[in-house]
Parts: C-alpha cells; sequence; structure tokens
C-alpha cells in the first residue's frame, strides 16, 4: 500500500490523516527486499514491514509491521492466515534447525 499524505503535511503516517491506495511493488523495492533478506532471516525475522521513501529504504518495523487490515481493504483479500500459517511455520523452522535461507523463504 501507498500512503499519500494531506497537503501541505509531511507526515506519511495513517493518523496523520493520510490517504491510503493500492500500490504495486516496484523492481528497486524488490532489490530492497533482495538485499535485506540474508539478515533478516539470520537474525529471525520473517515477517516484517519496510516503509521506502522516493528510492531510500528509511525504516525496517520488526515489532508492527501492520498494514494488513488496509491491504485487505484494498485488494479484497485476506492475508491474516496465511501470513500468521507462514510465521508460525517459519519460527517452528527455526526453533528446529536455526535460520535457514532457501528461495522459497
Amino acid at each position: 500500500m501507498r500512503r499519500i499524505p494531506r497537503p501541505g503535511e509531511f507526515r506519511s503516517n495513517v493518523k496523520a490523516g493520510v490517504r491510503v491506495v493500492p500500490h504495486k511493488i516496484s523492481k528497486h523495492e524488490v532489490a530492497i527486499c533482495e538485499a535485506i533478506r540474508p539478515r533478516l532471516v539470520r537474525d529471525g525475522l520473517y515477517f516484517v514491514g519496510i516503509d521506502v521513501i522516493g528510492d531510500k529504504l528509511i525504516e525496517v518495523n520488526c515489532v508492527s509491521p501492520g498494514g494488513i487490515p488496509r491491504i485487505n481493504a484494498l485488494d479484497s483479500v485476506r492475508l491474516e492466515a496465511p501470513v500468521i500459517d507462514f510465521v508460525e511455520q517459519r519460527a517452528r523452522l527455526h526453533e528446529l534447525e536455526g535460520p535457514q535461507l532457501s528461495s522459497s523463504n
């Protein structure tokens, strides 16, 4: 999702009254994810949110990645079950084997 600030506002958080719109992930954003993925997986962080402004990664949200309810509403999907199933699966594997980095992560 993309957050668009109100006119004259520099903050882009939802509580500041932004407009939330659907967003197609760009090739550059995929490259950012690929670049940070090995470190995140090594640290056991399999589900995070990232904030990108322009072409810069400015924040990795690992405690409260959020966004699922808004993505559900914008894209008419329900991401909760597959996201939680994935996170639980990765957490179990992490406990048993340690962090794994493969093409399916």
